[in-house]
């Protein structure tokens, strides 16, 4: 793999782990003894999934127009 390729594999694998964490989190916060999540917990969930796809679109902006100015693809 060439160094772009294992930057780009670092920067996604490092996004989908701090979501995974985000879920982590709230299912301790605000679920119960069973594992169900209070309504509040459902809404955090939502927050964390829409946070985690506007994540991955700026880092994506951020790849594609900021770290490559003169890359024409």
């Amino acid at each position: 793999m060439d160094a772009d390729t294992v930057k780009e594999v670092v920067v996604a694998g490092a996004s989908v782990l701090a979501v995974i964490a985000a879920m982590a989190y709230v299912g301790m916060a605000y679920g119960n003894d069973t594992g169900v999540l209070s309504t509040q917990g459902g809404q955090m969930l939502a927050y964390a999934i829409a946070g985690f796809v506007v994540l991955m679109a700026i880092v994506g902006y951020t790849r594609q127009y900021w770290l490559n100015p003169d890359d024409e693809e």
